[in-house]
């Protein structure tokens, strides 16, 4: 198993409302992958418009 770092975040009462939604429709199954999916979309933009993005990293 490989070494991860713990984050914690707090969200607004809606906004939990709203992950709760997705995941009641099956389209994520826990918050924590909702959590994993934002952050990992916002970094992919990001980096590619800093030019930073990795080669293996670019999805079309």
């Amino acid at each position: 198993m490989k070494k991860s770092d713990l984050l914690h975040i707090r969200v607004g009462k809606e906004m939990k409302k709203q992950i709760q939604k997705l995941i009641e429709i099956g389209l994520f199954s826990t918050e924590a992958e909702i959590a994993r999916e934002g952050i990992r979309s916002i970094l992919l933009k990001y980096l590619k418009e800093a030019g930073l993005e990795k080669k293996n990293d670019k999805k079309k």
